[in-house]
C-alpha cells in the first residue's frame, strides 16, 4: 500500500493526506479476472494504483516514532524537521534520507513516514492496512501514531465511483488501531485511510 497516492495523475501536494488503501471482493470471479474485466479501458494509473498485490496486509504492525516530539525547524526545506532527521538519520544531509527518499525501502518515502509518525529506518514501520477481515462486516486495522487523527473513505467502484467519507475522526492511541466498517452487502469494496490536518 502506497503513499500520497491519487487516482489522478497529478502529483500530490506536499502535506497533502496520505492514504492506505485495501480492498475485499465478494464473489465468485477470481479477483485477477474481475480486475482484468473492471480495468479494461481503465486509465493505466488506475489500473497500476489498484493492483490486488497492494491490498495484502503486513504480518505484524509495529508502531511508529510514537510519543517523539520534533522541533519545527528545517534547515534543509524539505519538509521534515531537523530534528526528526537527526533522531532518525543521524543527520540532516545523510544519504538517502532525503523526503523523496526511502531510507528502509518500505515502499513509503522518508517524508511520507515523518507525515505518518511512523520509522523511516525500519522496513516493518509502514502507514499501511494490517489487516482486512471480510464477513458481514469489514474490520480494518492500522499501526496508528501518537496525535494523528484519521478518515476512513470507500468506494465500491474504482472505474466510475469517487470515494467517500465513511467516518471520521478516528482517534487512536498507539500501536494499533482497528475499525469495523458495515459494507452493506457490497460485493466489492475499496478503502482508503487518510491521515487529517497534515
Amino acid at each position: 500500500m502506497g503513499l500520497d497516492e491519487t487516482f489522478d495523475d497529478g502529483e500530490p501536494e506536499p502535506g497533502a493526506a496520505l492514504f492506505a488503501r485495501a480492498g475485499f471482493v465478494d464473489t465468485i470471479e477470481p479477483v485477477e479476472e474481475m480486475r482484468q474485466r473492471l480495468f479494461r479501458n481503465a486509465d493505466p494509473v488506475i489500473s497500476d494504483l489498484n493492483d490486488s498485490g497492494n491490498w495484502a496486509a503486513n504480518e505484524s504492525p509495529s508502531p511508529g516514532t510514537a510519543d517523539v516530539e520534533w522541533s519545527d525547524s528545517d534547515s534543509d526545506s524539505d519538509g521534515m524537521s531537523d530534528s526528526w532527521g537527526m533522531t532518525c538519520f543521524k543527520s540532516i544531509s545523510a544519504e538517502n534520507g532525503g523526503a523523496d527518499d526511502d531510507w528502509d525501502e518500505d515502499g513509503s518515502s522518508n517524508y511520507d513516514e515523518y507525515i505518518a509518525g511512523t520509522d523511516p529506518t525500519h522496513i516493518d514501520s509502514v502507514f499501511a492496512f494490517q489487516t482486512v477481515e471480510t464477513g458481514e462486516d469489514c474490520v480494518l486495522t492500522w499501526s496508528s501514531a501518537t496525535g494523528k487523527v484519521y478518515s476512513l473513505w470507500g468506494c465500491t467502484n474504482l472505474v466510475s465511483g469517487e470515494f467517500s467519507i465513511i467516518n471520521s475522526p478516528i482517534s487512536s492511541p498507539p500501536p494499533l488501531n482497528t475499525f469495523t466498517a458495515g459494507v452493506d452487502n457490497a460485493e466489492c469494496m475499496f478503502f482508503q485511510l487518510r491521515i487529517e490536518g497534515e
